[in-house]
C-alpha cells in the first residue's frame, strides 16, 4: 500500500496559515476592543442622558417647592346641632340645626404681601364674611390690613356653644383699613372704616391690649372704643346718629382653669333713651375624658336697654366640650335665658358636633 503524505498544496496552505496566524490574531482583539469601546461609549451616554433626568427632575422638585400652593392654606368648619328647646311661651321641640359652614382661604403673596378670604354659609344663602389683603414689611412690629373684615372692637371669647351676649351687640364688620403694632408689653390698633349705608368713610377707632405668660399662667387685658356703636351688627338701625361704643375684657389662666370678664356699652342712648351694654362672665376647667382633651364651662350673662337688639336680658350657661378624634369635637351645652318682660324662661339642651380643618 503506498503511504499517504503531504501534498505541495497542503505544505503551502500550512505554511500561509502558520505566517498569517498572529496577524489574524491581532485583528481579532482589535475587533474586540472596538466592540467594547463601542460598549463603554454607549453606557456613558446612558449615564449622561441618566445625570441629565436627575437634574430635571431635581429642578421640577425644587420647582414644586417654591410652587404657588405651597404659599396657600385652606381651612374651614362645619358645625351641625341637634337643639331640644323648652320656651316660656309655645310648645317645646327638637330639632337640628346648621350651626356653621365656613371656608377660608389665606395666602402668602409675597414675603410682604398677603390676602385671606373667608365664606360661610348664613341660613342657607353664602355669605362673603372676610376678603382683605394684609401689609407687613420687613423688620415686623408694624402691619395693615385693608378690606372687608371684623373690626378690632371686642374680643368675644368662649369655650361654649353660644356666643357671649357682648359679641351679639358689639362685633362690627365693614370695609375698613386696620393698622396694628406692638410695643412690648402693648399691642395697638387704629382702624376706620366704610358702613354699608354710608356715602363715605364714616367711622373710627382705636384698640389697645397687653398680654403675659408665665410657666402655667397667663392674663390678659384688651380695651376698645368706636365711634359709632351703632354700626355694629347688634345695634344696626337703633340710632339716628353717631354714639360712641366701649368694649373691655380680660382673661387669665391658671393650669387648668380659666376665667373670662367683657363688658360692652354704648355711651349714649337713643331716640328712646335706651343706652344699650352687655356683659359675660365664664370660667373653665380644662381636663382629661378617658385620654382626651376636655373643658367644662359655666358662663353668666346679662345686658341692659338691649330689648330693640333682641337679646335676652339674663343668660346662663354650662356645657363641656371633648375633642373624639384630631379635627372633630363633641359638646353638650344647657343654656337658660330671660327675655325682656317674659313670663318664665326659655331652656334648650344643645349637642353639637363640629369638625374644623
Amino acid at each position: 500500500m503506498k503511504r499517504m503524505g503531504l501534498t505541495g498544496l497542503g505544505v503551502a496552505t500550512a505554511a500561509a496559515l502558520a505566517w498569517n496566524a498572529p496577524a489574524m490574531a491581532d485583528e481579532m482583539v482589535e475587533d474586540k476592543l472596538e466592540t467594547m469601546e463601542q460598549r463603554i461609549k454607549h453606557l456613558e451616554e446612558r449615564v449622561a442622558s441618566q445625570d441629565q433626568m436627575i437634574v430635571e427632575k431635581e429642578s421640577e422638585i425644587a420647582g414644586l417647592a417654591d410652587g404657588w400652593f405651597n404659599s396657600v392654606e385652606i381651612g374651614g368648619a362645619v358645625k351641625v346641632e341637634l337643639i331640644s328647646e323648652s320656651p316660656a311661651e309655645g310648645d317645646s321641640g327638637t330639632r337640628t340645626n346648621l350651626r356653621t359652614a365656613e371656608l377660608g382661604v389665606a395666602a402668602a403673596i409675597n414675603d410682604e404681601w398677603g390676602g385671606e378670604i373667608v365664606i360661610e354659609n348664613d341660613d342657607g344663602t353664602i355669605a362673603l364674611v372676610d376678603a382683605f389683603l394684609t401689609y407687613e414689611p420687613s423688620g415686623g412690629g408694624l402691619s395693615a390690613a385693608i378690606g372687608q373684615q371684623t373690626l378690632p372692637f371686642g374680643v368675644y371669647d368662649t369655650n361654649l356653644i353660644t356666643d357671649p351676649l357682648t359679641k351679639k351687640l358689639g362685633e362690627t364688620a365693614h370695609t375698613s383699613l386696620v393698622l396694628s403694632g406692638e410695643a412690648a408689653p402693648f399691642g395697638w390698633s387704629l382702624f376706620t372704616y366704610y358702613a354699608d349705608e354710608a356715602e363715605t368713610v364714616d367711622g373710627f377707632g382705636f384698640g389697645l391690649g397687653t398680654a403675659m405668660e408665665g410657666d402655667d399662667s397667663a392674663f390678659g387685658a384688651d380695651v376698645a372704643w368706636i365711634s359709632d356703636i351703632g354700626d355694629s351688627g347688634g345695634l344696626s338701625g337703633m340710632f339716628d346718629d353717631d354714639v360712641g361704643g366701649l368694649s373691655a375684657s380680660a382673661r387669665a389662666s391658671m393650669g387648668p382653669v380659666s376665667a373670662i370678664v367683657e363688658f360692652v356699652t354704648t355711651f349714649d342712648s337713643n331716640v328712646s333713651g335706651a343706652e344699650p351694654s352687655a356683659w359675660q362672665a365664664e370660667t373653665a376647667y380644662g381636663f382629661d375624658l378617658m385620654g382626651r382633651e376636655a373643658t367644662l364651662a359655666i358662663a353668666a350673662g346679662g345686658t341692659e336697654d338691649a330689648e330693640a337688639a333682641e337679646l335676652a336680658e339674663t343668660l346662663m350657661l354650662l356645657g363641656v366640650s371633648v375633642g373624639i378624634a384630631e379635627g372633630i369635637g363633641l359638646g353638650v351645652e344647657w343654656k337658660q335665658e330671660e327675655g325682656y318682660g317674659a313670663a318664665g324662661t326659655d331652656d334648650a339642651v344643645t349637642v353639637q358636633l363640629a369638625a374644623e380643618f
